[in-house]
């Protein structure tokens, strides 16, 4: 094979001129800086990454619970909040914990009743959010 260097999620051949691959490092940095900037502006914290998060576990609460996850979510604003980065960090430290401990809870309830969505009740929802089936 030929030999490569891999910087972060990019892989470069020995062979492709050092340009491109500063350029693209550089490119790279840029993409990753501001997020690294907010964060550094946000105490140290990145925001946006656990509004995410939270938002993933309460997604999956619901799913959890009622087989299908609803939208607008019903703690939206909070998730906003979170984001904004105009909640204090222990607040959302704590929330964290405990939608954490509320999905493994569910995951181990749903895994113990046998429960799992089917691959076809899957692709029916993605079918439908793109209005393809009914």
């Amino acid at each position: 094979g030929k030999s490569a260097v891999r910087v972060m999620d990019k892989l470069f051949l020995h062979t492709s001129p050092l340009s491109f691959m500063v350029d693209s490092c550089k490119a790279m940095e840029n993409g990753y800086g501001k997020r690294a900037e907010a964060a550094k502006e946000g105490n140290g914290h990145d925001w946006k990454a656990l509004s995410h998060s939270l938002r993933v576990l309460m997604e999956m609460e619901e799913l959890y619970s009622n087989d299908c996850i609803t939208y607008p979510l019903s703690e939206g604003g909070f998730l906003l909040e979170v984001k904004m980065g105009r909640l204090d960090i222990s607040e959302v430290q704590s929330s964290m914990d405990f939608h954490m401990k509320v999905e493994e809870s569910l995951e181990v309830e749903n895994k113990a009743k046998g429960r799992k969505p089917s691959r076809e009740t899957l692709d029916t929802a993605v079918l439908k959010l793109y209005g393809l089936v009914d």
